[in-house]
């Protein structure tokens, strides 16, 4: 073996050098996320298909949705597609409107009205795309195209990024709806 190393060493070189690179790229973000500290802030994401009339805002320590009714006619508050997102757990919660009976969340026309959001409790919404623990919130693309017959773009996973460490967060819902950040959560 050492011989044949001996006679033609750049042959054991061109082979050897492929395989360290794979482990070392696979190996970087394996060993970062035991050394990077794990994400401190929940966040909020949205699923919205093509509705730009809502704002969030916090007023009390409560989450609330400004929506406008741009028709002619009195409409029921479209549903609430927030979702709340613990990083320790991963887990995926949905909000939902604090009113629950039908005729409390109607909007009259040309009016913007507000509803509370239930389950979370927080001082302000940052919707700066970077935490203040430094993490960043990348939405990320399922492409599948096979070529001439099928095709997509469904966004349905989250990932929180930080030199190297990488957390996914997958989305609850698929399809052609955008999935949008809407802010950390600041508990104090």
């Amino acid at each position: 073996m050492i011989n044949a190393f001996k006679k033609n060493p750049a042959l054991y070189i061109g082979l050897g050098l492929p395989i360290l690179m794979m482990l070392i790229f696979t190996g970087v973000p394996f060993i970062s996320s035991y050394i990077i500290s794990a994400p401190k802030y929940n966040f909020i994401y949205s699923i919205r298909g093509y509705r730009s009339n809502e704002t969030l805002r916090v007023v009390s320590d409560k989450l609330t949705v400004d929506i406008y009714n741009e028709f002619d006619k009195a409409r029921p508050a479209p549903p609430l597609d927030l979702y709340l997102v613990d990083v320790q757990s991963k887990k995926v919660t949905k909000l939902k409107y604090a009113e629950s009976a039908q005729e409390k969340l109607m909007i009259p026309s040309r009016e913007t009205r507000s509803f509370g959001v239930e389950g979370i409790t927080l001082k302000s919404l940052d919707t700066s795309l970077e935490s203040p623990d430094g993490f960043k919130v990348v939405t990320d693309t399922n492409d599948f195209s096979f070529p001439f017959f099928f095709g997509g773009n469904r966004r349905n996973y989250l990932t929180l990024s930080k030199s190297g460490r990488v957390d996914r967060i997958p989305t609850p819902k698929e399809g052609y709806w955008s999935v949008s950040f809407e802010g950390w959560v600041i508990p104090e």
